[in-house]
């Protein structure tokens, strides 16, 4: 479904995301990054002041009017987002919908496929956290290059505020050129270039009306905590914070957008032409990543391939898209420009039957595919007529569960360490300790040796004889107790920690036998 939704650049909202009830709080930036010096923007001047985070952070938790709204965005600016902040990141991904496309090492993703060691692409994660955007946007209609998705972990209302969450305004981008078009002639003067690439302009509830009144499509909704916003490539967006947020969002570039990456690419590179900008740089590398997605995806060798120290650096971390993915490949939109529908969820706006290019079925049905050469391309409530799905799976193209290949590094390391493991275990079973019972009424066998093995059999005997006489009643079967001898005995590091862990599991303790 979501990969149908990008093929058509429909966006996509998914409720319910949860980090945990402490991850992602103010109370977790200020405590954890704190002393870090952080650039926020004033959303309204476009001013930038250098602070603490823990300084930012105070204003975000104590909102009010009087506050200058400021955003803190792209943050970290320069640092990958992984090195710098890992345990934001595990946290991010752990919520991440859709990994195989939005994760950075989805499968489907084509940033996986760049070589490790290569200069990697700019696409995050990156945070975000910003004030209520009082007197305008917190971001300015712009439009991405990529796919992206944009998800709202906390938010912080005043009494000021009379709403929660972010308000987002969003372009069909298959009336992106029209919309350009007519924002040109009514924002003249407010912009250098082009009126949305420059990122200098936001619509009002007036522009949507009038937008709309020329039939361009336009969705209007408000992004809640927990509720994660898929943008597809091309797609033009704002956003008007209600209320205070935090927010992490991410880049990614599905195979079925490739083509208006493209296209948003050489517009903007148009406009920096226009506008004089010579200083702009491609962050994003999209030759590159189909060149290797292409190389990958066709060269058996690297297709199954895995990172390796000892390896050719240019071998990618992860394997391309393998062939027999369940996913469509290539969609016909041709048809869908014309198609609407009412999709009536809370928060959406009232226009969105006029708006929203849903086709046929509500972003709550969901398509399953059987296999790849049993699809529901024919389908006549499927909301994405397929032109092509891939062939029928050809057991010459699955990858064999147990394909061979050259052992590295860690494979002869896993084997070491299962040799010294196996090794110590056999050690252990010749080894000879005595009974650890020593108090008064100690065990008339004490001054035996016992093998690990036997001394264990004897101390749960002794101890289930010394249960049922106290307990007579009492049902003495121990589930587990084979899985717990064959712990200890493959673990025994020791004797004194053999021995700790009889008197402390096996004897349960209790006093001393009865002599």
């Amino acid at each position: 479904m979501l990969y149908q939704a990008l093929a058509t650049g429909t966006p996509v909202v998914v409720s319910g995301i949860d980090p945990g009830e402490t991850n992602l709080t103010p109370e977790f930036f200020i405590s954890r990054h704190g002393d870090e010096m952080v650039t926020v923007t004033n959303t309204n001047t476009g001013a930038d002041r250098t602070l603490m985070l823990r300084e930012y952070m105070h204003s975000f938790t104590t909102p009010s009017a009087d506050v200058e709204p400021e955003k803190l965005k792209d943050w970290p600016p320069t640092r990958g987002f992984e090195a710098a902040f890992p345990d934001m990141f595990e946290i991010f991904e752990d919520t991440l919908v859709g990994p195989v496309l939005t994760s950075k090492y989805g499968a489907l993703n084509l940033e996986t496929s760049m070589p490790a060691g290569s200069c990697p692409p700019d696409t995050g994660p990156k945070a975000y956290i910003a004030h209520a955007g009082a007197g305008g946007t917190t971001t300015r209609l712009h439009c991405d290059v990529t796919d992206a998705v944009n998800t709202m972990f906390r938010s912080q209302r005043s009494k000021h505020d009379t709403e929660d969450g972010a308000l987002w305004t969003m372009i069909n981008r298959d009336h992106m050129a029209l919309a350009a078009s007519l924002l040109k002639d009514w924002k003249a003067g407010q912009f250098t270039g082009h009126p949305i690439h420059s990122q200098e302009i936001f619509v009002t509830e007036e522009d949507v009306t009038r937008l709309r009144d020329h039939k361009v499509h336009v969705w209007t909704f408000v992004q809640k905590p927990g509720d994660s916003v898929f943008i597809p490539a091309g797609v033009g967006h704002q956003v008007t914070n209600l209320s205070s947020c935090v927010k992490i969002a991410v880049d990614f570039l599905s195979p079925v957008n490739i083509l208006f990456s493209y296209q948003i690419g050489e517009e903007l590179r148009q406009h920096r032409l226009e506008s004089g900008d010579r200083d702009a740089e491609d962050v994003l590398q999209l030759a590159q990543m189909c060149w290797w997605y292409f190389v990958r995806s066709q060269t058996d060798e690297y297709s199954r391939a895995r990172l390796d120290p000892a390896s050719d650096p240019w071998v990618s971390q992860y394997s391309a898209a393998p062939r027999y993915l369940q996913v469509p490949v290539q969609t016909d939109t041709g048809q869908q420009a014309d198609k609407q529908t009412t999709y009536d969820a809370p928060g959406m706006d009232t226009h969105m039957s006029d708006a929203a290019m849903l086709g046929e079925s509500s972003l709550s049905t969901t398509r399953k595919y059987a296999d790849r050469g049993n699809t529901d391309a024919q389908d006549p409530k499927s909301s994405i007529p397929l032109r092509r799905v891939s062939e029928d799976v050809s057991p010459a193209i699955v990858p064999s569960k147990r394909s061979d290949r050259a052992e590295t590094r860690t494979d002869l390391r896993h084997k070491r360490a299962k040799r010294v493991r196996e090794g110590k275990l056999n050690q252990s079973t010749e080894r000879t300790l005595s009974c650890p019972i020593d108090e008064p009424g100690q065990c008339k066998r004490r001054e035996s040796l016992f093998k690990p093995q036997e001394l264990l059999n004897h101390l749960e005997q002794a101890h289930r004889e010394y249960v049922t006489y106290r307990h007579p009643s009492r049902n003495m079967t121990k589930p587990g107790l084979v899985t717990l001898r064959a712990k200890i005995l493959s673990n025994a590091g020791d004797d004194q920690a053999f021995i700790a862990y009889l008197k402390r599991e096996v004897l349960s303790k209790t006093p001393s036998f009865p002599a």
